[in-house]
């Protein structure tokens, strides 16, 4: 239903600060783009250890070999291999159309760097002291200035003229951060920023004002509420955020790769006031998640009544269709109290929601559950009753109505007879259950389910922090679980043994991989991941790949 509106974010938001950035025009030099490295020797290591987990140490040598050729045999003589190096961008000054950037490298020697020039086929030429143009085979020419510890390259002269200090350049890339990249938004001329938000939205609104064929009426005016909260959306992106950044970062001795991507607000601006507020709100299900479980996901996402009436909206327009097509009354009646349900459910202040699978017990066997907060729980559980009754006499068999009683759940019990194998190989039985409380519904399996359901809700009640608070999502996996759930199968290579065979001795345990969305000061998307995850999903596609003859 909302794809066509992830696509014109996807169109309007992406290009947007790039489009900016290119068109901009000021005075001032400011870094708007800075994309670095935090040393060449973090590099080397880095390159030398994904090299070492995949067994093909011999490539670091051939690598040597080629640099070797390229430079003469000089090497990187006279690069300072333990300072940061990368590029910034300026804004362009008057006059000039084009970005300004500055390509910066440590240097221990001046003169080995001009040596290095000339076996590059660089020919530097002195311009005066510490300025040189350089010239390639093609006749394209640049400039090179020396200035503190640095080499600054350009294309553009002026750009060399305010060199950034060695501080500035390290503040503005996270120290911990093998590479990053920062998009300093906050740098961008205010006029600058409303002249493109007027030009992106008006072209958005000619885009979008037409209906659609076969669009309704209140499908069309639907279409422009949610573009209009896109466009203010926008607005508040542009003009409130400080600064967008991306940074990588490797742990070689806890084998751990961390992606994060951070969206930093300007102090005291409307949108930093909003997500310090979203991140104050108790999370409802942080503690039915625990660090051992194989598979698990918090979801604590807070609603904003403007989003909420746009869902609302939008479910109720599908939901008419929906009466449109019941049998009779009876069924209309059955429909409309499914549909009352959802709308509850879509228009709570927060979407909370939970999933768990735990480690497999002394028996083998596991337990899952998914829950829901739906804000009338009672209310699914008289739909659920009414859908049995309708059910023919032997499928009604199946169910056990009011099975037990855990906390303030009731718990259904349905028998499973297509897939009954693959239950009771994983979770020791072949029974579901749907649980109902006052305003949550959720689905699960495994035979000691209850035990664990009502174990953790206990410890729920008290684990709202303020660190669960600002997670809107976590989400965690361990890959050796997820190989060891697969179904048996002759024709392709087992995944369980490929898992046995990657994490094992020094990478013993290091298989998860967590996934998290964190709102409050600032929005951060962080991916961690135990490195050897990526030498098992290697050898997987790899494997995957041979056994169909690719």
């Amino acid at each position: 239903m909302f794809a066509w509106r992830y696509r014109f974010l996807n169109r309007l938001c992406v290009p947007a600060l790039v489009v900016a950035l290119l068109a901009a025009v000021s005075a001032a030099q400011a870094q708007v783009l800075v994309v670095g490295a935090r040393s060449l020797d973090t590099l080397e290591s880095a390159a030398a250890y994904a090299l070492k987990m995949a067994g093909r140490e011999n490539l670091a040598k051939q690598l040597e070999g080629l640099l070797a050729a390229l430079t003469q045999g000089k090497g990187l003589k006279g690069i300072d291999k333990t300072l940061p190096l990368g590029v910034y961008v300026h804004l362009p000054a008057t006059g000039q159309s084009q970005p300004q950037a500055v390509v910066f490298v440590p240097i221990s020697d001046s003169k080995a760097v001009l040596e290095l020039l000339e076996a590059l086929n660089l020919s530097p030429r002195k311009d005066r002291d510490d300025w040189y143009t350089l010239t390639n085979d093609q006749g394209q020419s640049f400039y090179l200035r020396f200035h503190s510890r640095y080499a600054l390259v350009s294309n553009s002269q002026p750009a060399l003229e305010k060199p950034v200090a060695e501080a500035k350049l390290r503040a503005l890339l996270p120290a911990d951060a093998l590479v990053a990249a920062s998009l300093r938004i906050e740098e961008i001329p205010v006029a600058l920023k409303q002249q493109f938000l007027e030009q992106v939205i008006k072209e958005a609104r000619e885009r979008e004002k037409e209906k659609r064929p076969g669009e309704t009426q209140a499908q069309y005016e639907l279409r422009m509420q949610t573009t209009e909260m896109a466009h203010r959306v926008l607005e508040r992106v542009v003009h409130d955020t400080r600064a967008l950044t991306v940074a990588l970062s490797v742990d070689e001795s806890q084998h751990q790769l961390a992606l994060r991507a951070l969206l930093e607000p300007q102090p005291n601006t409307p949108m930093a006031l909003a997500l310090q507020s979203l991140g104050t709100q108790p999370a409802r299900f942080a503690a039915l998640v625990r660090p051992e479980d194989h598979f698990g996901a918090v979801l604590h996402l807070p609603a904003p009544a403007p989003l909420r009436q746009v869902l609302v909206r939008a479910a109720r327009e599908g939901f008419a269709q929906g009466l449109q097509q019941a049998k009779d009354d009876q069924d209309r009646l059955f429909r409309q109290h499914v549909f009352d349900a959802i709308l509850a459910a879509l228009d709570q202040p927060s979407w909370e929601g939970a999933i768990f699978l735990t480690a497999p017990g002394a028996d083998g066997s596991r337990a899952a559950a998914l829950l829901l907060q739906t804000g009338r729980g009672r209310q699914w559980q008289s739909i659920f009753e009414q859908f049995v009754a309708k059910l023919p006499e032997e499928m009604r068999r199946l169910i056990e109505l009011n099975a037990a009683k855990v906390g303030n759940f009731t718990v259904h019990a349905i028998e499973v007879r297509e897939g009954a194998d693959d239950l009771r190989r994983i979770f020791g039985s072949p029974r579901i259950y749907l649980m109902v409380s006052d305003d949550t519904l959720g689905i699960g399996a495994g035979k000691d389910l209850m035990r664990t359901l009502e174990e953790r809700s206990k410890k729920s009640k008290t684990a709202a922090t303020r660190e669960a608070a600002a997670t809107a999502l976590d989400l965690r996996l361990r890959m050796t679980a997820l190989a060891e759930l697969e179904r048996p199968d002759k024709t392709k290579p087992a995944a369980k043994e490929i898992a046995r065979e990657v994490f094992r001795g020094p990478y013993a345990g290091r298989d998860e991989v967590r996934l998290r969305l964190l709102v409050g000061e600032k929005v951060e998307l962080r991916l961690d991941m135990d490195t050897p995850v990526l030498l098992f999903l290697f050898k997987s596609g790899r494997a995957g790949s041979a056994e169909a003859g690719l």
